[in-house]
């Protein structure tokens, strides 16, 4: 399971996330991104950069990297 490196919470499938060139992971509500440049910034620091915008999880992650919400 993959945890956002801002505040360690697991990621669930449904979550908005930033996946930062460098592979890490952000909540879309745990960093900022700053122009269309995606820099991203997480408590005022630079984290990476990132070609997407807040997608879901599950959209960009493998299924083992993310936790599955019943419906």
């Amino acid at each position: 399971m993959r945890k956002c490196e801002a505040c360690g919470e697991h990621v669930e499938e449904y979550d908005k996330i930033i996946l930062t060139d460098d592979g890490e992971v952000y909540h879309e509500e745990c960093c900022n991104i700053y122009s269309k440049g995606y820099a991203v910034y997480s408590d005022g620091c630079f984290v990476g950069e990132t070609e997407y915008e807040a997608m879901d999880a599950w959209l960009l992650l493998g299924e083992d990297e993310y936790e599955e919400v019943a419906d």
